[in-house]
């Protein structure tokens, strides 16, 4: 799941997905084939969503949107001739959070453009900035920002979840297990990084590794304070520990985690895409049971 820091950016309702400098709905759940094992990284690792446009097609449109703007930015065009310049800043980075929530990615990266020109010093931003790439499919210029992010501070733990989530879409599946670590030691409530990393074990056939990480998750689940986002991912956890019980051939803990995933996420309306495949997972365990 990509994740929201306190200025973050937070699309729909959304687990990998979040609570990083940025958050997005994050996906999970992949499946064997390498084909449907990159798409089901795409669409269901916890801050990813799909990508709803490749970089390719949205370039050229970045590019136009650019020529339009003047070379210089005066806080008149931004009605902000009477603020200090934190308070500019912080307009604008608001700015730009909403404009990535509304999906306006152009708009979106001009304004993160311009926040760290006015200021390269603020991590957040470059998280942020690297958030937008990665929804729109330029994962060098996501891996960029997430990087000059982290030196920029090396304790963002929703960074390196952001990064390792970048690091699994890249199919570097070693150096997003090793992110995903370095974001649990930082915060080991955090329960994006833990569901990314059993989603990403399972990708490398560590079946029961997996399994391990998401009953830790589930424990400390118990743990942290309550709530409807709480309750959201502790159902994600329960249908990604399904698929790996699932590909196991542990078919009894896989219908009763897949039973459990569903009526938890039933009673959130956000999460109706994930309820989707888990649905899916478990017509086509039903079926497997029928034809043995």
């Amino acid at each position: 799941m990509q994740e929201p820091m306190p200025d973050g950016i937070s699309v729909g309702s959304n687990h990998r997905r979040s609570k990083g400098i940025m958050s997005f709905p994050k996906s999970s759940g992949h499946l064997k084939s390498t084909t449907r094992r990159n798409r089901a990284k795409t669409l269901l690792r916890e801050p990813s969503a799909a990508v709803g446009q490749s970089y390719r097609s949205f370039y050229p449109k970045l590019t136009r949107f650019k020529s339009t703007l003047p070379t210089t930015h005066s806080p008149n065009q931004v009605g902000l001739e009477t603020l200090s310049q934190d308070d500019r800043n912080l307009l604008l980075r608001q700015q730009a959070i909403s404009k990535a929530q509304a999906g306006a990615w152009i708009e979106a990266l001009e304004l993160f453009d311009l926040l760290i020109r006015r200021d390269s010093s603020n991590a957040s931003d470059y998280s942020n900035r690297g958030l937008v790439y990665f929804k729109i499919g330029d994962l060098d210029q996501a891996l960029e920002n997430y990087n000059q992010a982290l030196s920029l501070n090396s304790r963002l733990a929703k960074v390196y979840n952001n990064r390792a989530n970048c690091y699994a879409s890249m199919g570097n599946l070693a150096a997003a297990i090793a992110d995903y670590d370095q974001a649990i030691d930082l915060n080991p409530f955090d329960l994006h990084p833990r569901i990314n990393q059993g989603i990403t074990l399972r990708d490398l056939g560590a079946y029961q590794r997996a399994v391990e990480v998401f009953d830790l998750a589930l424990q400390f689940s118990k743990l942290g304070n309550a709530s409807d986002m709480t309750n959201t991912l502790v159902g994600h956890i329960y249908a990604e520990r399904g698929r790996t019980h699932h590909l196991l051939g542990d078919w009894n803990c896989a219908m009763s985690d897949y039973q459990q995933a569903l009526a938890i996420l039933t009673t959130d309306t956000g999460s109706y895409r994930l309820q989707c495949q888990v649905g899916i997972w478990l017509s086509e365990l039903l079926d497997c049971s029928a034809i043995s």
